[in-house]
């Protein structure tokens, strides 16, 4: 049997965390570089309709961002009346299907 050293993060801990800990698309990252969006907690505090808008940032990519952080119990302001449940629904299948290809 073999045991694991991971630490389940509390949601204090995530915030803090950088977002470059998170499996988040390239062009996401582009975009957090250049709008000096550093942890979790500078994304939560960003509104959705920005990244659409004024951060140049495509639907399909904000969808990803949002679908991941809804898996962590995270979002962005107003990400919710960007998306309808089943968009975000299958992104999320999407992301799992992902991990799941993901060999370790």
């Amino acid at each position: 049997m073999s045991h694991s050293n991971a630490k389940i993060l509390s949601r204090e801990e995530v915030l803090d965390s950088p977002v470059t800990a998170f499996p988040f698309s390239v062009r996401a990252c582009k975009i957090f570089e250049t709008q000096d969006v550093k942890t979790m907690r500078d994304l939560v505090n960003t509104d959705a309709r920005e990244w659409l808008f004024s951060f140049r940032c495509d639907k399909k990519t904000l969808g990803g961002m949002v679908a991941f952080m809804g898996m962590m119990g995270l979002e962005m302001k107003n990400s919710g009346s960007l998306f309808s449940d089943e968009v975000i629904e299958g992104l999320v299948t999407s992301i799992n299907a992902d991990f799941d290809r993901v060999k370790i």
